[in-house]
């Protein structure tokens, strides 16, 4: 081959190569950056271990130059995944971090709280009603759970739950046991009735073990009379966490003070609550997963902590609520939707810290 036609083939060829690197390296560049742009949307929706996955595969790529501005929507952002990847393992607790700034977290509120009641119900066994297939072994299940979790615990099953003791341990003691400062739990998984009124309200009664099934009304526990006994308890938290189903009407329209997010959680600990979450409505069905109610299995998944949200190492009562919507609803095949809400006050009971 000619030593000129020779060179062209070698020049032709170095073109070739160069233009490909060219190519690839632009194209990886924005393979990249997408992904950064994507960790970012994650990042901002608090979603930070998929925000860690776009980041690495960003650095993985490692397109040059390192830094250069982008813009995301109004937002103009310096391209720098690693320090991005960084702030997203110290908001996981994967990592110190030292070097950089991150974003300061809400203040943990020291613990707002003297002591730790509960009072656990369950019923099966019905003297004059049917009988059910979850209640005992769901309360045992959330009795152990409080007790690892240092609440003094009362559990009442089946037979034992008869009114008078009903009332007793959930109030009379309550009342002369708990000071300002505690915060008390009542769990009641069992058979709940509600009644329509002629006005075209409803209301809603708690059956214990030894309720009749004729002339209940004046032998029942309204939901009024609850709510009457619960304002006489010192602690200044309580939550009713309820494994059957009401109508919302049967819970005085209780839902129509949804629990909500947002407040300084600092100071709404400091103020006075009574909230409650409950199994569905009246229009719902009880869902069962091993022995236990579905509600209750996801309320023990809360108390593990799968409730945090927000990933600040608390769970709130107003988190365990959005939880316990979600989980249970999609859970259920959307047969069962809990619901909640508060009865009195503004502040926020701290489920797990």
């Amino acid at each position: 081959m000619p030593l000129k036609i020779k060179a062209k083939w070698i020049l032709f060829l170095c073109i070739f190569l160069l233009t490909s690197f060219v190519c690839n390296t632009a194209s990886a560049q924005k393979k990249a950056i997408r992904y950064y742009k994507d960790g970012i949307d994650k990042m901002e929706e608090g979603n930070y271990k998929e925000a860690i996955t776009f980041f690495e595969n960003a650095i993985s790529i490692k397109p040059e130059p390192k830094r250069q501005k982008l813009k995301i929507g109004m937002m103009s952002y310096d391209y720098d995944p690693e320090t991005k990847l960084r702030e997203c393992k110290a908001k996981l607790g994967v990592t110190r971090v030292t070097s950089i700034p991150t974003t300061i977290l809400p203040k943990k509120p020291s613990n707002p709280y003297k002591r730790s009641y509960a009072v656990v119900i369950g019923i099966d066994d019905y003297e004059n009603w049917p009988g059910l297939k979850y209640g005992v072994n769901s309360a045992l299940a959330v009795s152990r759970k409080l007790k690892g979790l240092g609440f003094k615990v009362i559990t009442i099953l089946d037979r034992e739950a008869v009114k008078e003791r009903v009332i007793n341990e959930q109030f009379h003691k309550l009342v002369q046991n708990t000071s300002r400062n505690d915060r008390v739990i009542i769990y009641f998984a069992g058979l709940v009735h509600t009644e329509k009124l002629s006005d075209g309200g409803k209301k809603g009664y708690l059956i214990t073990a030894d309720t009749p099934s004729s002339e209940f009304k004046s032998e029942a526990i309204t939901i009024d009379r609850i709510r009457d006994f619960s304002s006489n308890i010192p602690a200044k938290h309580k939550l009713y966490v309820m494994d059957t189903c009401f109508s919302d009407d049967g819970m005085n329209s209780l839902s129509k003070r949804p629990l909500k997010s947002g407040g300084d959680l600092e100071e709404m600990v400091k103020s006075d609550v009574v909230q409650f979450v409950a199994a569905g409505n009246s229009r719902d069905h009880i869902q069962l997963r091993n022995d236990k109610g579905l509600f209750t299995t996801y309320f023990l998944k809360a108390l593990n902590g799968e409730a945090d949200g927000n990933k600040d190492g608390i769970v709130t009562v107003t988190e365990l609520g959005k939880y316990l919507r979600d989980m249970v609803s999609t859970e259920s095949q959307h047969k069962q939707t809990p619901l909640g809400g508060r009865w009195e006050g503004e502040g926020e009971f701290i489920l797990v810290q």
